[in-house]
């Protein structure tokens, strides 16, 4: 079971993950890891809260994370990485 914080508390928490960057939202999940949980199904990506009550309020729905990964999204991702990538045009 995650941190319990109020719907107001992730309100204001997603105003400020929703503004960052995807690398810094990436960075922001791997250090809050008590908060957030990344699932994949099918290759599309969900950002999940792990307080069960939260999720079932839907709070999770306030944070803005991308489900198709864009091209610059895989290049960022792989960059974060420091694996090295050739992007082809």
């Amino acid at each position: 079971m995650g941190v319990k914080y109020t719907e107001k508390q992730y309100k204001s928490l997603s105003e400020r993950f929703n503004k960052m960057s995807f690398t810094q939202k990436l960075v922001t999940i791997k250090n809050n890891s008590e908060i957030f949980l990344l699932e994949v199904s099918d290759g599309n990506f969900f950002l999940r809260l792990h307080d069960n009550d939260a999720m079932f309020k839907e709070y999770d729905l306030f944070f803005e994370f991308p489900q198709f990964l864009s091209d610059k999204d895989y290049s960022d991702l792989f960059i974060f990485m420091d694996i090295k990538i050739a992007i082809v045009k």
